[in-house]
């Protein structure tokens, strides 16, 4: 399964009428909400032996799932406000275990303000997976999304990358909500996602819905745990941090105004106008050096 092939196919097919603002391929869909705000949508799962283990406490797992979602919504600088949540699983889960999962998704609900509204059980064969369809809203003049940086933008992200799974950041993460609401309020991004599926596949994804394509400084890329080698920070999957793009005209006044206690790094820079290929300074191809996280 190749998944960039997969929605490349699929995308084209999907239809919409005039209250879609924003289509698929983006962190969040989002419609036409009233004459001021934009609905986001987004939708994300976990699965048995995929994103956590049979040792993971039912609550983390639940936990990570609602906080997947809020970084979605965090990543288009929007407020999250109702989830819809569904799980399918066999026999060999007990009542007890889902009801906290639900306890891990309505602890953590709580602390953003979400309000868990529906959702639905089923049976599975083998195997559990969960389901979160999360709401959200952003005014539609502060609304960010993947396609607008600019040649000459600097690259950002906040946080520390990469041993996910090892340190457990994979499930106890912090959705960077309230940074994604500080950068799109204050007009610091031209172009916003969050990082899932490692820096070097999703930075690609940015600069590709861009038409643009980019530099990083390799060698001082960005904080690392552990020790980690550089290919270790670039395609290790769910660090769950915002990767976003800055005018030149707005970096001092970024890097100055910071108010998080999270580190906040630049990266690189938009190079020129191309097709998504992510370089060194020695204009060496990264994306073609280094095989990139992949869900399946």
């Amino acid at each position: 399964m190749d998944e960039i092939k997969f929605l490349d196919n699929l995308f084209p097919k999907l239809t919409a009428d005039e209250s879609v603002v924003i289509g698929p391929g983006d962190d969040c869909a989002a419609i036409e909400w009233s004459d001021s705000m934009l609905q986001l949508l987004a939708v994300d799962q976990v699965v048995a032996n995929q994103h956590f283990t049979m040792e993971t406490a039912p609550e983390r797992v639940g936990r990570k799932l609602l906080a997947r979602n809020l970084s979605d919504i965090a990543a288009m600088g929007g407020i999250p406000k109702y989830a819809l949540a569904t799980v399918a699983a066999d026999k060999t889960f007990s009542q007890d275990y889902h009801s906290r999962v639900m306890d891990g998704i309505l602890e953590l609900a709580k602390a953003f303000n979400v309000h868990v509204i529906g959702g639905d059980v089923c049976g599975l064969p083998s195997g559990y997976n969960a389901t979160l369809t999360i709401v959200g809203e952003v005014a539609k003049d502060l609304v960010v999304t993947r396609k607008a940086a600019q040649v000459g933008d600097f690259i950002f992200t906040t946080g520390v990358f990469g041993d996910t799974f090892l340190s457990e950041h994979h499930l106890d993460f912090d959705p960077r909500v309230k940074e994604g609401q500080w950068l799109a309020t204050n007009k610091f991004t031209s172009a916003m996602m969050d990082v899932s599926d490692g820096i070097l596949m999703d930075l690609g994804r940015l600069a590709k819905a861009s038409g643009v394509d980019v530099e990083l400084n390799p060698e001082q890329v960005l904080p690392r745990r552990l020790g980690l080698s550089l290919k270790e920070i670039l395609t290790d999957g769910e660090d769950y941090e915002l990767l976003f793009t800055v005018p030149t005209s707005k970096k001092e006044a970024l890097e100055s105004s910071w108010p998080f206690s999270i580190p906040l790094t630049c990266i690189g820079r938009v190079l020129n106008c191309g097709n998504g290929i992510i370089f060194n300074s020695e204009k060496e191809n990264l994306t073609e050096k280094y095989e990139t996280f992949s869900h399946f």
